[in-house]
This record gives structure tokens, C-alpha cells and sequence, in this order.
């Protein structure tokens, strides 16, 4: 442990956790002395940033370190730290993170980040997993209203197992808080996204939240033991739960978790992958595609021309569940043959989206 003054630094956990990376970097954290107030939160990035610029100048030395993407940790706050040239480049740039710091009036202990080093079969299995993929309609911004949808997302989630691994910037912790869903809500304030993941660390089951800060989310189990009639249910939970604030809602079968609407695992027929995104007001009355399971407004039906295949059901708030009658074949491996993607297609038209829409 060395001190750079209202600032201790731990050495030893940063030099393990570097050498245990081989030495390519290595996640580094300020733990402050009393936690960090919600409405420090800009303050607090916006010192990390500065300290970041500081400390990757190195004072003149020719061979630093270099930090980078400041974001909040379930600790403190912390940043990723890369190119090791040896134990002077280290000591270097950390005495001048730390000392840039306490400029600003921060105390507590600089150390290693606590990651997690999750099981193999979570990124690595390409088993399939059902996906529910929500557009809500407003955006995550509203406190009280993101508190409580964290909540809820969080009671689904817990589905997957017992051990909550939160992504907290570039990095992945094991969160073992009552406190999981204030920290979504932090990383959805900050960052401007989150990942939320439940796994069972006894068997391969998970369950997976991805969302933006703009609305759009994706829900997804991972279960190879359970049939896929029971993943493709917890899919329909998520949209039912979400139904009264949801713009549009699908449900898909994907080989690997999501980042976004535009990995679905199917090209739509009208729009290019990355014009969908964001969460655009369109989808209120028009679709990227046509789905085994979604969650339709009014304004979507009123253009369908044929539902024959399809069993709609109300489900408040002017929302519809519309479920395609032959489950299987849109969910069996390689998704729906083509010649029934075709007549959904065919039949759902008047409300795909094009690129002109979302202009």
C-alpha cells in the first residue's frame, strides 16, 4: 500500500490483477472514503475523465500507462488500464490519477476492480435462447418510474439463478447486494445502458436484461435442460409484464445473447440492421419484421390483412398479444421455413417498416 496523500493506493491487488491478466491491463477503482450521492454522479465521472487526461499525460515520461472508459463500479467509480510497460509506467500513471483526484477533494483507496470470471458455457454455448424484445414508450430517464422498472426487471431476471453479474462499464461484477436494481438504474443513469445477468452457478441457466436508456430492451432465458415451449414463455412474461408501457414487443428464438434489435438472429426484409437500433416513435403502428409472438397496438392491426394463423388476444391498455398458432415451427432450430415467414410477411405488409420510415 502506497499514499499519494487522501488517496491510498493498494498496489499489490492492481499488480496481481495486472499479472493475472498477463499483464495486459487490469481494472483499476476509486473506493471513496463515504459512497457517492446520486446527484454527484456528473461530478464524479467528470473527475474521473479529468484524472484520466492527467494521468495518461504522464508528467513527460515516455512510457505510461493509459486509462480509459470512466464508469461507475458496485465500489466506487473505475477505469480500464492498458499498456503495460512495466512497474515504473505503473506507479507513474497511478500516482497521477490519484493526486489528480485529490485535487478535486476526493479521499478513499485506489485498487483493483473486482471482476468476475464467468462460466465458459454463458458466452461460449450457442444453445438457443428466447428473446423478448421491447420498445417501451418513454424513455428510462424518469427516476421514480426507472427505479420501479429496474425492480421489475430484476424479479424477472432472477429466473436465471441465484448470482446476479452486473456489467458496470467495461467490466463484469458479481453483485451479492439487496441492491441490484439501484444499480441498474445507476449504470442505465450513467452509461446510458445495462446488463443484467442472473446465472445458476450450478448448471448452465441464465436470464438476461440488456436496455437503453431510450426504452429499447431485450429480455432473454438460456435454459438448454427446458423445452423451448417453456424459454418462449418466459419471453411472454417479460412482454405481458411490460404490455401497458410498451411501444411494440416481440418474441424470437436467437443462438447468443443480443446486444440490440438488430440481432435477432433474421435480416429484416425492409430496413438494414443498424437503423433499428434506437427506439424510434414508429414503432407504435409499424414492425422491423414479422415474429412468433408480439405485442401490437391498434394501429398495427387496423393494416394486418389476414390474421388466419394468428390468435390475438387483449391484454389491456389498447396492447394485443398476437401469436403465431404453429409455435414450433417458428421456434425450431434455423427459425420459421421460409415459406411461412413469406405469408406472415405477406400478410403483415401494410405494417413493416422501411427505411423511408425512419427517416
Amino acid at each position: 500500500m502506497i499514499s499519494s496523500g487522501g488517496i491510498r493506493i493498494d498496489l499489490a491487488s492492481i499488480e496481481q490483477a495486472l499479472e493475472a491478466n498477463g499483464h495486459d491491463g487490469c481494472g483499476v477503482e476509486l473506493v471513496p472514503t463515504s459512497p457517492f450521492a446520486v446527484d454527484e454522479e456528473t461530478d464524479v465521472l467528470d473527475a474521473a475523465e479529468e484524472a484520466l487526461g492527467a494521468a495518461n499525460d504522464g508528467d513527460g515520461a515516455d512510457y505510461v500507462m493509459f486509462g480509459q472508459q470512466p464508469s461507475f463500479t458496485l465500489d466506487g467509480v473505475g477505469v480500464s488500464l492498458k499498456s503495460y510497460w512495466g512497474p515504473n509506467s505503473l506507479t507513474t500513471w497511478l500516482r497521477s490519477f490519484a493526486h489528480a483526484l485529490e485535487q478535486r477533494g476526493f479521499t478513499g483507496r485506489l485498487t483493483a476492480t473486482s471482476l468476475v470470471g464467468p462460466p465458459r458455457w454463458l458466452w461460449h454455448d450457442y444453445t438457443p435462447r428466447a428473446g423478448a424484445f421491447i420498445a417501451l414508450d418513454r424513455p428510462l430517464t424518469d427516476a421514480d418510474h426507472t427505479a420501479r422498472w429496474c425492480a421489475e426487471t430484476a424479479d424477472w431476471a432472477r429466473h436465471g439463478g441465484s448470482h446476479a453479474l452486473l456489467h458496470a462499464g467495461p467490466v463484469l461484477q458479481h453483485d451479492t447486494t439487496d441492491q441490484v436494481p439501484q444499480h441498474l438504474a445507476r449504470t442505465l443513469r450513467t452509461a446510458g445502458h445495462g446488463i443484467l445477468t442472473y446465472i445458476d452457478p450450478t448448471t448452465p441457466r441464465a436470464a438476461r436484461v440488456r436496455v437503453q436508456q431510450d426504452g429499447l430492451a431485450v429480455f432473454q432465458s438460456y435454459d438448454p435442460a427446458a423445452p423451448t415451449a417453456a424459454l418462449v414463455a418466459r419471453a411472454r412474461d417479460a412482454i405481458v409484464a411490460n404490455a401497458a408501457r410498451t411501444r411494440l414487443a416481440f418474441a424470437t428464438m436467437t443462438p447468443m445473447w443480443s446486444y440490440g434489435w438488430e440481432q435477432t438472429g433474421r435480416q429484416p426484409p425492409a430496413v438494414a440492421p443498424h437503423e433499428i437500433r434506437h427506439n424510434h416513435p414508429l414503432w407504435e403502428r409499424r414492425l422491423p419484421d414479422v415474429y412468433a409472438l408480439q405485442l401490437l397496438t391498434r394501429a398495427h392491426l387496423d393494416h394486418v390483412q389476414d390474421l388466419a394463423g394468428w390468435t390475438v388476444t387483449e391484454v389491456g391498455s389498447g396492447r394485443y398479444l398476437v401469436e403465431a398458432d404453429d409455435l414450433a415451427a417458428w421456434c425450431g432450430p434455423g427459425g420459421p421455413p421460409e415459406d411461412v415467414l413469406a405469408q406472415a410477411r405477406a400478410a403483415f405488409g401494410a405494417v413493416l417498416a422501411t427505411s423511408d420510415d425512419l427517416q
